[in-house]
């Protein structure tokens, strides 16, 4: 995909006044169930995104990210508290990327909004695949759905 702007090099201000932030191995950038107030694009470096398990036992790593990729734009779309926690793998320079600014782009900008579009697309095809890939469920009744157009 084609960047949505010019990588910065270090933390602070970038020209287009987005903050840039160091994260360091092992910082957690945000949690699952904390509230979004921001995306975040990463300028170096590596980021995992886990979930935790409803038990609260071993977190899942679903995800590893890399430079010039978007996350944390879900919950500025739906308005919902994050859905799973992102943890530097290594020193990271991430672009911040607040709701105010993320709305004006996804609304006044089609390279970003085609980007993001992409960007969602391409995790949903990848979720797909994985739920696709697991072994089917055994079905609880054999009932009939009207509704079901798949019934044979």
């Amino acid at each position: 995909m084609k960047p949505l702007y010019k990588k910065p090099k270090k933390p602070g201000k970038g020209e287009s006044g987005h903050e840039r932030r160091l994260f360091q191995k092992g910082e957690p950038v945000f949690r699952q169930g904390d509230l979004s107030t921001c995306a975040y694009i990463i300028n170096s470096g590596r980021i995992g995104i886990f979930r935790e398990s409803p038990s609260g036992g071993k977190s899942v790593l679903l995800k590893i990210l890399e430079e010039e990729e978007i996350f944390g734009e879900m919950g500025l779309i739906d308005s919902k508290p994050r859905s799973a926690s992102a943890i530097a793998l290594e020193e990271s320079i991430l672009t911040v990327i607040k709701s105010d600014r993320f709305e004006y782009l996804a609304d006044h900008h089609d390279a970003f909004f085609g980007t993001l579009l992409k960007s969602l697309t391409h995790r949903l095809r990848e979720t797909l695949k994985r739920v696709n890939a697991q072994k089917a469920l055994p079905r609880k009744s054999k009932k009939r759905s009207p509704f079901n157009p798949f019934n044979s």
